[in-house]
């Protein structure tokens, strides 16, 4: 793609090269604001709620680090004239202890129907630095 930018009344030649990489995220790059940006992107290209939500809790269930979560979707995704809303938890937290990293999300998404809101809260491990001499064995 080339463009032309107008400088001061120069003309230059700018050719930029776009480099696009993809990237596996680990467990650890896991955040609640990042899985309910993904929910409110797939409710708004039209998956259901039920579906979309047994597939993102199947892999918050397999994910090692998270000790828990709580996720609440309310609004309006069908048609009926009253908003619905689910609640799905699992594990024990408590949002006063220290004892874990506890996460929050949020998102909306506007869907032909009404408005929806997702909120998430996880609880993941807290991250252990393992050292021997100079060296981290692990995180």
């Amino acid at each position: 793609m080339r463009m032309n930018l107008i400088i001061r009344n120069k003309i230059l030649n700018y050719n930029p090269l776009v480099s696009i990489s993809f990237i596996n995220l680990s467990y650890y790059h896991l955040t609640a604001s990042l899985l309910t940006k993904y929910i409110a992107i797939k409710i708004i290209q039209g998956y259901t709620l039920r579906e979309l939500l047994h597939s993102v809790l199947l892999g918050l269930n397999r994910n090692p680090t998270v000790r828990g979560y709580k996720i609440l979707c309310c609004g309006r995704f069908t048609n009926e004239e009253m908003a619905s809303y689910e609640l799905r938890t699992r594990g024990k937290f408590a949002p006063s202890t220290v004892d874990f990293f506890l996460d929050y999300g949020f998102a909306k998404a506007r869907t032909r129907y009404g408005m929806c809101g997702i909120k998430l809260w996880l609880a993941l491990h807290k991250r252990r630095t393992i050292t021997r001499g100079n060296y981290v064995i692990a995180t």
